[in-house]
C-alpha cells in the first residue's frame, strides 16, 4: 500500500514519503481511486482552478452517513461559485480588518488568564502538557467570543468538534464517520437554540450574521454555524502547538523569538503553517478531465491536493525541510487558495501570534520536559502533547 493513513510512523512524519512522491510521482492515483498531487505549482494552480469541484465532498469520500452527506450539501467550503459566492458572502464581513482587529482585546485577555494558569501549574508541578492546558483552550476560548457560546459549554463543544474532525478525515473509517453523525445529530440542535435567538434579538457576533443573513436559507445558516465551530477549533490549536514544538525544539528558535517576540511572533507562524500545516490535504473532485503535470486526471474522480508536501517544495522554499523562525515567507498554502482561501485565517493568525509573543514573554525560560506525541491522523496535522517546563 502507497500510502497507509492509519500508521503512527507515517502520521508523526509524512515528509519523507511526501519528498519521494514529490520526486517521482507527483500526481499519482491511490489505492480507493483518489488522486494525489504534492508538489507546489500543481497544488497552488489547482486551489485557483474552476475546472475542479468542491461541492459535496463535506464528508469522507462514499458519505457513508447521511446526516454528513446533508451537512456537507450546505456548507461553503463544500459548495462552488455561484452558491459558495452567496454562502461566503453572507459572513465575509466578519472577517475583514476592523471585526478581527476588535477581537484583540478578548483574544491578549484569554491568552493572559491561560497563562495563569499555566504558571500554576509550573509552580505547583513543574512540568505541563501544553496542549490541553494552552493550546486547545485559546481557540475555545476565542470561538466562543466570536460566535456568542457560553464557555461553560467547553467540554461538550470539544467532544462534538473532535468526533466532526475525525469523521470527515479523507481517510476516516466508518466507527470515525458514524460518531461524527452522532455529533452532528446532537451541536445541530444545541447551535440552532442560539440561532433562533439571535433571529429574535442579534447582537454584533458571527451567530448573529448567519441568523439574520437573507443570503442563507435556514438549513445553510445552521450547518455553516457547524462548520465555523468545528474549523476554528482544531485546527488552530494544532497550530498553536505546531508553532511551539517547533520553537522549542528547534536550536536557537525559542531564543530569537523571546529577543524580539513584537517581530518574530507574526513570521513564526507562518513559517510554522508552512512547516506543519495543521491541514495536510484538502479535498476536490473533478467535473471533467484535468491534465496536471503531464497526467490526466479522468473526470469525477476524488483528488487530494497535499498541502503540506507542497508546503515543503524545494522548488519554491529554500531548505524547506528546515523550520526558519525569521522566514518572511506566505507563499505556502496552509490555509489554501483561491475562491477558498481560508476565512478565519486573519483570527487564526491573531490567535496563534499572541500566544506565541505572550508565551516568550511570560515564560523566555521555556524549554522541552519531553518528546512530543502526535493525534492519530493524517490529514489534520497537530500534536497530542507537549510537555514543558521553564528555567527561571
Amino acid at each position: 500500500m502507497l500510502l497507509n493513513a492509519a500508521d503512527p510512523a507515517l502520521q508523526a512524519d509524512p515528509f519523507p514519503l511526501y519528498r519521494r512522491l514529490r520526486e517521482e510521482a507527483p500526481v499519482i492515483e491511490l489505492d480507493d481511486g483518489t488522486w494525489l498531487v504534492t508538489r507546489h505549482a500543481d497544488v497552488s494552480a489547482l486551489l485557483r482552478n474552476r475546472s475542479i469541484s468542491s461541492a459535496q465532498v463535506g464528508g469522507n469520500p462514499g458519505a457513508p452517513v447521511a446526516e454528513l452527506e446533508v451537512n456537507g450539501r450546505n456548507l461553503m467550503i463544500a459548495s462552488d461559485p455561484p452558491v459558495h459566492t452567496r454562502r461566503r458572502g453572507a459572513v465575509a464581513p466578519q472577517f475583514t480588518v476592523h471585526p478581527v482587529h476588535a477581537l484583540r482585546p478578548a483574544i491578549e485577555a484569554h491568552v493572559e488568564h491561560r497563562l495563569d494558569e499555566v504558571a500554576a501549574r509550573l509552580a505547583a508541578g513543574g512540568v505541563v502538557d501544553l496542549v490541553p492546558t494552552f493550546c486547545a483552550r485559546i481557540p475555545m476560548d476565542t470561538l466562543c467570543s466570536l460566535l456568542g457560546l457560553p464557555l461553560d459549554d467547553e467540554s461538550r463543544l470539544r467532544r462534538w468538534t473532535t468526533d466532526l474532525i475525525d469523521g470527515i478525515d479523507p481517510w476516516a473509517g466508518l466507527d470515525a464517520a458514524a460518531r461524527a453523525g452522532a455529533a452532528l445529530a446532537e451541536v445541530c440542535p444545541y447551535l440552532e437554540r442560539f440561532l433562533d435567538e439571535r433571529r429574535v434579538d442579534p447582537t454584533d457576533d458571527l451567530l448573529s450574521a448567519l441568523a439574520t443573513s437573507p443570503d442563507l436559507t435556514p438549513d445553510e445558516q445552521l450547518h455553516n454555524a457547524v462548520l465555523f465551530l468545528n474549523a476554528g477549533l482544531d485546527t488552530s490549536g494544532d497550530l498553536v502547538a505546531n508553532a511551539l514544538g517547533l520553537l522549542l525544539d528547534t536550536p536557537g528558535a525559542w531564543d530569537t523569538l523571546v529577543a524580539d517576540p513584537e517581530r518574530v511572533a507574526p513570521m513564526a507562524v507562518e513559517e510554522a503553517a508552512r512547516f506543519d500545516s495543521p491541514v495536510q490535504v484538502s479535498m476536490r473532485r473533478t467535473i471533467g478531465p484535468v491534465e496536471v503535470g503531464g497526467t490526466v486526471i479522468p473526470e469525477g474522480r476524488g483528488l487530494l491536493l497535499g498541502l503540506g508536501a507542497a508546503n515543503r517544495d524545494p522548488e519554491v522554499f529554500t531548505d524547506a525541510d528546515r523550520f526558519e523562525v525569521e522566514r518572511d515567507d506566505r507563499r505556502h498554502v496552509a490555509f489554501g487558495g483561491g475562491a477558498h482561501l481560508c476565512l478565519g485565517a486573519p483570527v487564526a493568525r491573531l490567535e496563534v501570534s499572541t500566544s506565541l509573543r505572550a508565551m516568550a514573554e511570560r515564560f523566555p525560560g521555556l524549554t522541552l520536559a519531553g518528546p512530543s506525541t502526535w493525534r492519530p491522523r493524517l490529514a489534520f496535522r497537530g500534536r497530542a502533547s507537549l510537555l514543558v517546563t521553564a528555567e527561571g
